[in-house]
């Protein structure tokens, strides 16, 4: 992530967190998959399971998900935000 000059620094650090949490969950559904199971809060529930908004707990795991998935979404709009403003021609 740091071998990118076109990039802003914020958005440098915003890769480096979705580096890291891309190797974490890639990590936590491999220990799911061998399990053949995932606890209520493993990663293969969080990203897998119906979302439900039926109790408090169901409303909490949704905000979880859909702020790990704002975040790297937000990520991948700081890189095309930075790319875009230095190369015009690609925007």
């Amino acid at each position: 992530a740091f071998f990118y000059p076109h990039v802003s620094p914020s958005t440098r650090i915003m890769i480096s967190v979705s580096c890291i949490y891309h190797w974490a969950k890639i990590a936590l559904v491999s220990m799911d998959a061998s399990n053949k199971c995932s606890p209520r809060l493993g990663i293969m529930s969080l990203l897998i399971d119906h979302w439900c908004l039926d109790t408090l707990f169901d409303r909490l795991v949704t905000a979880k998900r859909v702020l790990l998935q704002g975040l790297d979404t937000a990520t991948h709009l700081g890189i095309l935000v930075d790319v875009g403003s230095t190369y015009p021609s690609l925007a």
